[in-house]
């Protein structure tokens, strides 16, 4: 049965990335039109990213169908445009040609060598099934995320019914499901994470293996080197993996140390092709620190616009937000979840019990360096960079431990079933409500 549980997740990922992939019309998910650039500079030139001064300026093909969609960014009211209001330009080499000045070249090449394999093999196919065919290689990345959420959650809940738990909260999170539809380097970045967490999870299961660290080591070195942020990260796994062989030894801690080292090695090598990409060192000139409290302001709404829109569901470029009451359904379950910690807490095992503080733990290890590293890029630049997103690489993480707070709830009650199952139900129903919503504003 859990082969089969497996393959449901797999495929349910493999299904929703295809068809959002084809749904969300081009150049309308986050960045995309600077992420494809880069895998068109790679596919056509065969050489990887060199840094240089950002630039607006993509291929003639790129910028011909830019200057089609980029009236549905301002006109709120405008759907897509017909297919023959897209006139490509011969497919020269000329036109294929790209200067690779966008945002996203000074990224490290895991995630843009997959896409722009992809990209090769649909070589001869016009612009927008090349197109199509680096979006389907964020699927294929969704999929392994999916498969490793699934693998988190059979060690970690427990059987077959937690890794479908997981991998389904994992395969229906609304914002996670735009990421692994478009071309962006985010889908390989919240895969490898996953990757890692679930090997972490392996080392609490099967004491004393070995494939688990080795496992980690790998994702954290590719993890590196398909995007820096990877490495704000890294206190989080390592809380994970000290947790699973034991906090209390320091040779838990050196082990896990030493499994992430492969992810500093990848970072000081983008550092060392691309010494200005790293917009985040201070400046002396720079807004201090009592500007950036001020600026970041963690309010109420601004808590809900990053913590709650930009993690859960906050799609594209333009606004395809859902209604706020979608929202405020899960406020509601995330603050049942709360409640059950507490109120069910005797009702939880102590695996369940060191599932939920690890989760917490965790995400504090995560939210520092991300708070540091956004304090550097205000002193650089004055500018705000934080979003709800950069937390999605522990999704599973946290879809396993507010699982195991909503079990307590329902065990405190005294329900009926499983209660972790709202998570992934919940999910389901914004997925499908934030796509039909994508349809009616592009297409109607």
């Amino acid at each position: 049965m859990g082969r089969v549980a497996a393959l449901l997740v797999v495929a349910l990922a493999l299904l929703r990335g295809a068809a959002l992939a084809v749904l969300v019309p081009p150049y309308q998910a986050p960045d995309e039109p600077a992420h494809f650039d880069y895998v068109q500079h790679l596919a056509e030139s065969g050489r990887m990213a060199d840094g240089g001064e950002d630039c607006a300026q993509l291929s003639a093909e790129g910028m011909a169908l830019l200057s089609v969609m980029q009236p549905l960014f301002a006109d709120r009211g405008r759907p897509v445009p017909p297919a023959g209001e897209f006139l490509p330009p011969a497919p020269t080499p000329e036109a294929r040609s790209t200067r690779l000045c966008s945002s996203a070249a000074r990224y490290p090449p895991v995630y843009y060598l997959t896409a722009a394999a992809a990209y090769r093999a649909a070589r001869g196919a016009p612009f927008l099934h090349r197109l199509l065919a680096a979006r389907l290689v964020s699927v294929a990345w969704g999929a392994l995320g999916a498969g490793a959420a699934f693998l988190l959650g059979l060690w970690l809940l427990g059987g077959w019914r937690g890794g479908l738990l997981t991998g389904l909260a994992y395969a229906l999170q609304p914002m996670q499901a735009l990421m692994f539809s478009s071309v962006n380097n985010d889908a390989a970045l919240f895969s490898l994470s996953t990757v890692g967490f679930a090997a972490a999870a392996a080392l609490r299961a099967v004491p004393g293996a070995r494939a688990p660290l080795t496992a980690l080591a790998a994702a954290a070195l590719l993890g590196s080197l398909s995007k820096p942020t990877f490495l704000l990260l890294t206190p989080a796994l390592l809380v994970a993996v000290a947790a699973a062989l034991g906090p209390a030894r320091p040779a838990s801690w050196i082990r896990g140390a030493l499994a992430l080292l492969p992810a500093a090695a990848g970072l000081a090598w983008t550092l060392s092709r691309n010494p200005g990409g790293a917009s985040s060192h201070p400046s002396a000139a720079g807004p201090g620190l009592v500007d950036f409290a001020s600026r970041l302001a963690l309010s109420p709404a601004r808590l809900e616009e990053l913590w709650l829109r930009q993690y859960w569901a906050s799609w594209g470029w333009h606004e395809t937000r859902l209604p706020i009451h979608y929202y405020r359904v899960v406020e509601i379950l995330v603050g049942l979840a709360l409640v059950g910690a507490v109120l069910g807490w005797r009702h939880l095992s102590s695996a369940e019990r060191g599932l939920v503080a690890v989760s917490a733990a965790a995400t504090v290890a995560a939210l520092v360096p991300i708070h540091v590293f956004e304090y550097g890029f205000h002193r650089s630049s004055g500018g705000l960079l934080l979003q709800g997103r950069y937390l999605l690489p522990m999704f599973a993480l946290h879809a396993a431990a507010l699982a195991t707070a909503l079990r307590g709830l329902g065990r405190r009650l005294r329900a009926p079933g499983d209660g972790g199952f709202a998570l992934p139900a919940l999910l389901g129903v914004l997925l499908a409500a934030i796509s039909l919503h994508a349809l009616v504003r592009y297409y109607a």
